[in-house]
């Protein structure tokens, strides 16, 4: 039994063509300035952000680059991306950060992470990982967008890969925010964000599939001639 079913999923796969993630999207903020209450290359700044250098008078331990306080000088901040990014039905969008808490003496902040979209879509899959692995949801039908915040987000929580990530059941566009409403100029710290695009697995047109089955009852052939 259990090879009959190890062979049915590897025929599963073979007829199924290539699923890639692709980056569609990625910044580690080494092409901006450290700077308080800075404008960032690849995003709108709403509110106050700073950037701060690995190098820095403020007591911040970053990852080994810069990194965005959320928490500005001299305000709360939120960081969105200039791009909006297609999809298509069945892909999976996920979003992947590196972010921690401020690194520095203060009280618990908030992170809000959100996926605005152009138009009404169906999401499927709504999964988080890292700081955000308390996510879940199979279906959610939306018009406007989807996020996630962290309330009480310590300041001593170290940087660790977070990610939220959906499927979507139509085809749309979204845009990315990252931001707080922490109000204490001591926020917390994003090192750097990608977002990725998989696409469904496509099946093989109906030549492949019947190569695949030629192929097959040729193996058999020779099989029983011997």
């Amino acid at each position: 039994m259990f090879r009959t079913v190890v062979l049915a999923a590897s025929a599963s796969l073979m007829l199924a063509g290539p699923c890639l993630a692709a980056t569609v999207f990625a910044d580690d903020f080494s092409g901006d300035t450290p700077a308080l209450n800075t404008l960032l290359t690849n995003f709108n700044v709403s509110g106050q952000v700073d950037l701060v250098g690995p190098t820095n008078g403020f007591s911040i331990t970053t990852p080994g680059g810069n990194v965005v306080d959320l928490d500005g000088s001299s305000g709360p901040g939120t960081i969105t991306s200039k791009l909006s990014y297609a999809f298509n039905a069945g892909d999976t969008i996920t979003l992947n950060m590196l972010v921690g808490g401020a690194q520095r003496d203060g009280a618990d902040d908030d992170l809000n992470i959100f996926f605005s979209f152009a138009s009404a879509i169906e999401v499927f899959d709504w999964t988080g990982t890292g700081y955000l692995g308390w996510l879940g949801s199979t279906n959610i039908n939306l018009t406007g967008g989807i996020g996630a915040s962290l309330l009480g987000f310590a300041s001593t929580s170290p940087f660790a890969l977070t990610s939220m990530s959906f499927r979507a059941g139509n085809a749309g566009s979204m845009a990315f925010s990252i931001g707080t409403a922490s109000s204490d100029n001591v926020g917390p710290l994003l090192a750097g964000v990608d977002l990725d695009i998989s696409p469904a697995a496509v099946p093989l047109p109906a030549a492949g599939t019947a190569l695949l089955l030629g192929l097959g009852l040729l193996a058999a052939l020779r099989r029983k001639r011997a």
